[in-house]
């Protein structure tokens, strides 16, 4: 009764400490279920990979056409990739070569894209069935051609190019370097479907031959890192699977392997850096909070010195003011959990909402669950719990004497 009293004796102050409670709470549970959400993408796009290890240099030498991890990709990759095939227990060993390429747009204005050179038989068997399902068309032949004449392009770029199949496009390592024409044999639709960085990325599909030859790495048979594929019987064997990721790291020195649980702790270290960043940001909003209620509890105690006087001149013991005014400052902290978590809820909607559109990534950007938002409300009260004890405290020191006298 004296709680319920206690919050409607001033509506607007009430209000606003309520309020600031449920901003807090709903920056915590947004913030969380970010971090929540880019571990739960993550570990997804890794766990859907049908490859279970990549093969890729340690050392840079600076080549400016390949990207990814090393600068100078792996040299003889054919050959390496028969040596890792003949290691037993894998089924597979595919090589991909990465590089910037450019070609012309409508407008005949020259444009940047990320071309992959695959060994087409290998990287259709690294896809998975709702990956393949994006191809409209592909390759005429499984068999890698370095002279086939053929590209497969994402959408993006046949929008800006205006091309579609049989088109003859243009492409080249820069805009000054001479140009080879090839042939759009299939359109492939990506995951990147907003207008953000992500949503504009151009992708093209070679022959790894020929993209070799367009940078002019043929010579060396360079390749960016080579994906490999285990056996059914070694995938399911940890044991065996552990002695074929062994061998690959013993196949050839100044290489490393990665696999899908690398990949996947990489993820989680990530996410918790990620989390604990976004954590910080929204601890320090729900300690402001927390200061700010145990601030105006302390004027509330000062303003009732009378009735906290009265109170325990009639006999209330000081652990019955203290429940009083800790709970006072509970409910503040309870409603503006409960509105915070609602908040929060939205904010974590609107937060994927944006992330999604800015990167132009069709996947969810937060994870907002019930363990997150009782995770959350706990941490919101035990923070409140502590912002109430000091004006609880305070409130058993009134002297019912003094305030009495001072009455008189």
């Amino acid at each position: 009764m004296l709680v319920t009293r206690s919050l409607r004796r001033r509506p607007v102050r009430s209000g606003m400490l309520t309020l600031a409670v449920a901003v807090a709470v709903a920056l915590l549970v947004a913030l969380q279920s970010l971090a929540a959400g880019f571990l739960a993408a993550q570990t997804a796009e890794v766990r859907e990979r049908t490859f279970d290890a990549i093969v890729q240099p340690l050392a840079t030498r600076g080549d400016p056409t390949l990207t990814g991890p090393s600068a100078a990709g792996i040299d003889g990759a054919h050959a390496f990739a028969r040596e890792l095939e003949a290691i037993p227990g894998v089924a597979s060993a595919s090589p991909t070569l990465e590089a910037f390429l450019v070609t012309r747009d409508t407008a005949g204005d020259a444009i940047q894209l990320l071309a992959q050179g695959v060994v087409p038989a290998g990287h259709l068997a690294g896809l998975s069935g709702a990956q393949r399902a994006k191809f409209d068309g592909y390759f005429t032949s499984a068999a890698e051609d370095p002279t086939s004449g053929e590209v497969v392009i994402n959408d993006v770029l046949a929008q800006t190019t205006g091309a579609t199949r049989g088109t003859m496009l243009a492409f080249a390592p820069s805009p000054t370097d001479p140009a080879r024409e090839l042939r759009v044999v299939g359109i492939f639709d990506t995951p990147y479907t907003g207008t953000g960085v992500l949503g504009g990325v151009s992708i093209a599909l070679f022959h790894l031959g020929e993209l070799q030859a367009l940078v002019d790495v043929d010579v060396r048979d360079a390749a960016t890192r080579i994906a490999v594929r285990l056996d059914d019987t070694t995938r399911e064997d940890a044991a065996a699977t552990a002695r074929v990721v062994e061998a690959l790291r013993e196949a050839r020195a100044g290489h490393q392997v990665l696999t899908k649980d690398d990949e996947l702790e990489a993820a989680r270290e990530r996410a918790a850096i990620s989390a604990g960043f976004y954590s910080a940001i929204a601890y320090v909003s729900l300690v402001v909070s927390a200061l700010f209620v145990a601030s105006v509890m302390v004027m509330e105690v000062q303003e009732r010195r009378r009735d906290l006087g009265v109170l325990r001149a009639i006999g209330w013991s000081g652990a019955s003011l203290f429940r009083v005014v800790a709970l006072q400052a509970l409910a503040f902290v309870a409603l503006g959990t409960l509105l915070g978590l609602a908040l929060g809820y939205f904010a974590s909607e609107a937060l994927g909402g944006y992330f999604r559109e800015g990167y132009g990534l069709d996947v969810a950007f937060t994870a907002f669950t019930p363990q997150l938002a009782l995770a959350s409300a706990a941490q919101a009260l035990l923070v409140g719990l502590a912002a109430a004890l000091y004006p609880a405290w305070r409130a058993t020191r009134v002297d019912a004497l003094d305030v009495i006298r001072r009455a008189v």
